[in-house]
């Protein structure tokens, strides 16, 4: 069985590979009734462990401490590797794969599919601004949890396949060949723009904010029902998310039409109160959080098209908060009533382009783009300072999947005995230097000196030679459809040569 599978900041959607079809998966909750999605909570007790509709059947049980928007703890892993609650340490890694095995079972044993003991395989999206340890940790999670993961798509690239499959082969004569994707979702945003054809599509570049998304949206309603407390006394972390949770609800009932929200809400151990809230005041202080993402997309769309001469373009809204009037009012009144248009999918929209893209009725070509700069510092001015050199630049086309690796190769002759390669990945490049979300790589080394070919190195120090070698050291590196970067080094004195894999990365010291 084939599944697409959007782990999302606060549910997680899937849809299945059925036949040329994509329906979404329903659970069961321990209610008995049927919901579409499942949510992406985990509930600690002691050391006994809810996941999904179970821990949120407790929600409201002050035993349970409800761990709320899992999949943002990814954000940071490449720095923090554990999670303090009520004074117990728990691992990051173990509480997604743990929550992802649990998810595998009530997908088995609590949902509509039939499933038994079949081989469950997977297309799983990311943000498409997600560092390699995210990447590198969610695939790791989902299979050791069980799942035989197939592809890793980034989230826009899935709407895109959402938006060719429910669109643009339905359309005849379509014009419009660039697809401009507005994907909001719980914890982030991310904008992509591509080149769309029948069965290929290539992106052209991504943007986005990581650290923005409904949650935020959520918190500023939280804080109106606060003003509304006649006690001003700081809330603890139980009751922070149990009143985040109830206006993440609340937020999804928004129409339109809506003109005042209702928010049943107490702290622990006292009456619920009844907070009246205006739809109108709700809106005005969320605007700097819809402008912060339309602001991102126009700069990005202008410096893009510019570049690509792009006229004929639909901007396609998905993601959980795709339903959110205000954004698709904003949108309009810049874009055009004519070119926006909202995925009837919504929050669906990446499951579904996941599931469709593993379809080899349709052979989907995908040509993703790397979302960050990628190199390493080496000696400038004759060793006297440390200069930052991209190798690999932000929005560099990657090859597609059977496509040979993107090589880039550099000679020099060395000037130390050993080589140490200390690689960075960053969200921008600011006056030579690494800038925004800067991850750095496990460094490696390799040995210059001829003699120290194949040894140890850990123990041995840096010495720097009066004069170049007089032989060369080349670097050759690959990038290939994944993202995943390689490097061959090769010493031409005496020929030895090692390969590194670069995709995974430990904490920036």
């Amino acid at each position: 069985m084939k599944l697409g599978i959007d782990f999302g900041t606060t549910r997680t959607v899937v849809s299945v590979l059925d036949q040329g079809n994509y329906p979404n998966v329903s659970f069961c909750t321990t209610e008995g009734d049927w919901m579409d999605y499942y949510p992406s909570l985990i509930a600690v007790k002691d050391n006994e462990f809810l996941y999904g509709f179970e821990a949120q059947s407790v929600f409201d049980n002050t035993d349970w401490t409800t761990i709320r928007s899992v999949k943002s703890f990814l954000k940071h892993a490449f720095k923090h590797k554990t999670i303090e609650l009520r004074d117990q340490t728990y691992t990051i890694t173990t509480l997604i794969t743990n929550f992802l095995k649990q998810f595998r079972e009530d997908l088995v044993y609590q949902s509509n599919l039939e499933i038994e003991d079949e081989k469950i395989s997977v297309s799983i999206a990311v943000p498409a601004h997600s560092n390699n340890v995210q990447r590198f940790i969610t695939a790791e999670c989902f299979n050791n949890a069980g799942f035989e993961v197939l592809n890793m798509i980034n989230e826009p690239s899935a709407a895109t396949g959402e938006y060719i499959q429910s669109f643009y082969k339905k359309i005849k004569n379509i014009t419009k060949k660039y697809l401009l994707v507005y994907d909001l979702g719980g914890g982030t945003f991310d904008a992509s723009i591509s080149e769309i054809h029948d069965k290929y599509h290539r992106i052209i570049a991504t943007e986005g904010i990581e650290t923005l998304g409904g949650d935020q949206f959520d918190e500023v309603m939280a804080k109106m029902v606060l003003e509304n407390l006649p006690e001003k006394t700081p809330l603890d972390y139980a009751d922070e998310i149990r009143l985040n949770e109830i206006c993440k609800l609340k937020k999804e009932t928004i129409t339109p039409y809506s003109k005042n929200i209702l928010v049943e809400w107490g702290p622990q151990n006292k009456e619920p109160k009844i907070f009246k809230l205006s739809v109108k005041d709700y809106y005005l202080r969320c605007e700097p959080l819809v402008d912060e993402t339309i602001n991102i997309l126009e700069s990005f769309f202008d410096r893009v098209s510019a570049q690509n001469d792009i006229n004929e373009f639909v901007v396609y809204l998905v993601g959980g908060m795709a339903n959110f009037p205000l954004i698709n009012r904003k949108l309009k009144t810049i874009f055009g009533n004519k070119t926006v248009r909202k995925s009837k999918y919504g929050a669906f929209s990446v499951s579904i382009g996941l599931a469709a893209m593993m379809d080899n009725k349709y052979d989907y070509i995908l040509k993703e783009s790397l979302t960050r700069y990628f190199g390493l510092w080496r000696e400038g001015d004759d060793g006297e300072e440390l200069v930052f050199g991209p190798i690999f630049q932000k929005d560099q086309t990657l090859p597609a999947k059977g496509e040979v690796p993107i090589v880039y190769n550099r000679q020099y002759s060395p000037s130390h005995n050993i080589g140490i390669f200390r690689f960075q990945e960053c969200s921008r490049i600011q006056d030579g230097k690494p800038m925004g979300m800067v991850t750095v790589w496990k460094k490696i080394q390799f040995p210059f000196d001829p003699s120290l070919s194949g040894k140890d190195l850990s123990n041995v120090a840096v010495n720097r030679w009066d004069r170049p070698a007089d032989f060369n050291v080349k670097e050759t590196y690959a990038l290939n459809y994944k993202g995943e970067i390689s490097v061959q080094l090769t010493n031409e004195c005496n020929g030895f040569t090692d390969i590194f894999m670069l995709s995974r990365m430990e904490s920036e010291e």
